[in-house]
């Protein structure tokens, strides 16, 4: 199984490149943690969509095969000598024509809605990241991106660590995953026409082998049955499963403790806020890591929560997240403290994301 790809790659924004990042473009550092933060989830997005696409995969393969992986080991002092644009133009060009123009316009659109940056600086992070993003697939097993398989396998793996990476609301800005799934359905409806046919290509041999003796009634009604899941295949709509309850889950629910998860979700923001506020440097980050992970694990809890146990968690979540998102990029901007703990302040945001809906 591949590294997690998120927390890889974010072991080559150091500090020192992002400090040169935010120069080379001219933003303030707030600005440009927030947009490479965004960035590199919106990249990966993108690449999983068009790897879920009809040679989509194979094409992301042979471009990570085409590229110069020094370029990892480079970036900083590529940056220092030759100025940001010989990097930018190379890496739009490659991420453009894997995504698309259409793909890299709501990349760009997406990064600037949510970081604030303009469109031209946003596209810029872009340029930047995706040679990045593709060099530390590249430094993968080979059998995670040698081949389309692989590739797709890759994508399959990294799903949930995208997902919970990729900020709130940011995904539904992109719209990254339409192609995906409309191929997964599209593969799924030729399947079951091709094995339709074939069964009906069978049936019409056991026809022909009649003289043998076989009953023709039983023909006759084994074609109906075929015509009869053919039409229902192929002409009801897409929709989710849809699951039977349980009778079990019929008896009649427990009483919830709404006032206990509402003091358990305060104490939670509170741990939150308290951890963040008190960072200041990478021993302080380093030490407020258990209370960060021991917020999480009450966050995970709350998520599990019946939904009557949850009246009031949203407004409270939403009331608190746009201080601790705050909080949040001001810890993460202190130098060091990202490599420490982005991926915990990352996964902490995603899961209040979610008790906010």
């Amino acid at each position: 199984m591949a590294d997690n790809l998120i927390s890889a790659i974010s072991q080559y924004l150091t500090p020192d490149l992002r400090s040169k990042i935010a120069g080379a473009l001219g933003l303030d550092p707030a600005t440009a943690n927030k947009a490479l933060g965004a960035a590199v989830p919106a990249i990966l997005s993108s690449l999983g969509a068009v790897a879920a696409t009809s040679g989509g995969a194979a094409k992301i393969s042979d471009a990570i095969g085409a590229q110069d992986l020094s370029v990892l080991d480079n970036l900083g002092t590529s940056l220092d000598s030759d100025g940001p644009m010989n990097v930018i133009n190379s890496g739009t060009s490659t991420l453009s024509s894997l995504v698309g123009g259409a793909g890299m316009s709501a990349l760009t659109g997406a990064i600037s809605k949510y970081s604030g940056a303009d469109s031209d600086t946003s596209g810029s992070v872009l340029g930047l990241m995706g040679p990045i993003v593709t060099g530390v697939i590249g430094q993968q097993d080979p059998n995670s991106w040698t081949s389309g398989a692989g590739i797709s396998n890759l994508f399959a793996e990294q799903k949930s660590n995208i997902a919970a990476a990729l900020p709130s609301g940011l995904g539904a800005m992109l719209g990254a995953g339409a192609a995906g799934v409309a191929g997964m359905a599209g593969a799924a409806r030729s399947t079951v026409t091709t094995n339709l046919n074939t069964a009906s290509a069978n049936t019409q041999s056991a026809v022909a082998q009649e003289a043998s003796g076989f009953p023709m009634w039983l023909l006759i009604v084994g074609a109906i049955v075929i015509a009869a899941l053919a039409w229902y295949f192929l002409s009801r709509p897409a929709q989710k499963p849809v699951v039977a309850t349980p009778a079990a889950t019929q008896v009649a629910a427990p009483a919830v403790d709404t006032a206990g998860s509402m003091k358990a979700m305060g104490s939670a923001l509170d741990g939150v806020k308290s951890a963040l506020g008190g960072i200041t440097d990478v021993a302080s980050a380093k030490a407020a890591l258990p209370q960060l992970s021991a917020a999480s694990s009450e966050l995970d809890k709350m998520s599990a929560l019946p939904a009557a146990a949850k009246t009031g968690l949203s407004s409270a979540v939403v009331a608190a997240m746009p201080a601790l998102q705050a909080q949040a990029d001001k810890a993460l901007a202190i130098p060091g403290v990202g490599d420490v703990l982005k991926p915990t302040v990352d996964g902490l945001m995603a899961k209040l994301a979610g008790l906010s809906k």
